[in-house]
């Protein structure tokens, strides 16, 4: 997102104040402050070596330092500062929120969780953001249940934030909690409409619900918002897909397979794109590196197969199917991949057209393994 540009015009003014008086501290402290909240990294860290460079050895602007390395995903590196900070005795929830941020950024989540833990009952200016990132851990470490369950408690005894709601939603939905999913995103997108779990939630029910119209302008956002999230870019590559978009759907897919490149459903998501297009090479492609991720999903196989039937290679093609229909008698793709084989179907778009029908019906909420639906491809979370 842009910088606020009444921040951007006083970190100019406050520049134009230093230039004559660079003795001034206090300047200094705002100039990182502002360049901090702007992305001006560079000129929050020449702020930093300025006053250190004069001696100025003070914990606080270790503490800055320790912020600019959180900014620049340096988690390592701040996670040492803000230890040192901790040893000389400065036990604040900040400092204490901020350790647990840095492990969080390492993905030493069990850590995390424990630290922050201990900090859900602080006062709100810390107790709130310790709330979100804890069930951000849990979130990550599929404690769905025991997340959710303590997110319940909190929000029937005081107030929880939008951020806190947005992300117990996306929590909700990976947990096949639907409705509890689509109340608590619209009550986060009330008060923040840009929070994006719970665009992302709103977006992926919508295109459960085969409302393609509202997933595409909830991704759309979500995008906006945090170009690089894959979640979001696979969400919107689906309902582009789904509306036949199919040149969006294809930059879009390539965007969040760039991030997710352990997400099955969105390499099965862009192989559809890619044979749609009528380019079957590059969805068998796609379609084999799903297979590679995890070789007990009937779907992956179903689709190879329908790649390998548009290829003519009938004798590998039916291998893949007997695989399919073993792991998953209903694997739609399979069942695509016979019509192929006999002569029954040789249009594509039939395949789009039975998708549109399956996508509602929903029976899990993983994204793969046994029994899932090409609704679970795009509710499913990344994995």
């Amino acid at each position: 997102m842009q910088p606020d540009p009444a921040v951007v015009q006083r970190l100019e003014r406050l520049q134009r104040y230093l230039s004559a008086d660079p003795q001034n501290t206090n300047l200094r402290v705002d100039i990182f402050d502002a360049a901090l909240e702007t992305g001006e990294l560079d000129l929050a860290e020449q702020q930093v070596t300025a006053v250190r460079q004069a001696g100025n050895g003070e914990l606080a602007w270790t503490n800055r330092l320790a912020l600019l390395r959180l900014a620049r995903k340096d988690y390592a590196g701040a996670e040492v500062l803000l230890e040192d900070i901790a040893a000389q005795g400065v036990d604040e929830p900040g400092v204490q929120f901020n350790i647990a941020y840095a492990l969080f950024g390492q993905h030493k989540l069990e850590a995390a969780r424990e630290m922050l833990l201990l900090l859900l009952d602080t006062p709100p200016e810390t107790g709130q953001p310790a709330l979100t990132l804890w069930l951000r851990c849990q979130h990550h470490l599929a404690q769905f249940d025991d997340g959710l369950r303590e997110f319940a408690q909190r929000l029937a005894a005081r107030p929880v934030s939008a951020e806190a709601l947005g992300v117990a939603s996306l929590m909700a939905l990976d947990g096949g909690r639907l409705e509890e999913a689509r109340v608590w995103s619209e009550r986060a997108l009330e008060a923040n409409p840009d929070q994006i779990e719970a665009l992302v939630s709103r977006g992926s029910l919508a295109l459960g619900d085969r409302q393609t119209h509202i997933a595409q302008a909830s991704f759309d956002r979500a995008v906006t918002v945090n170009a690089l999230d894959g979640r979001s870019w696979s969400g919107l590559a689906f309902a582009n897909m789904l509306e036949q978009r199919l040149d969006l759907a294809l930059e879009a897919f390539q965007r969040a397979v760039t991030d997710m490149t352990g997400h099955i459903g969105t390499w099965i998501g862009l192989g559809w794109c890619q044979f749609l297009r009528r380019d079957v090479s590059a969805a068998r492609d796609a379609f084999e590196r799903a297979l590679h991720l995890d070789r007990n999903f009937a779907e992956s196989h179903g689709a190879l197969a329908v790649a390998l039937a548009a290829q003519g290679l009938r004798a590998e093609a039916e291998i893949e199917i007997d695989i399919a229909l073993r792991l998953d008698r209903s694997s739609l793709s399979a069942r695509y991949a016979q019509g192929i084989l006999s002569g029954e179907v040789d249009d594509p778009q039939a395949f789009l057209r039975l998708a549109q029908r399956v996508l509602s019906q929903h029976r899990g909420p993983r994204g793969g393994g046994e029994g899932a639906s090409l609704a679970d491809l795009v509710l499913g979370p990344r994995q």
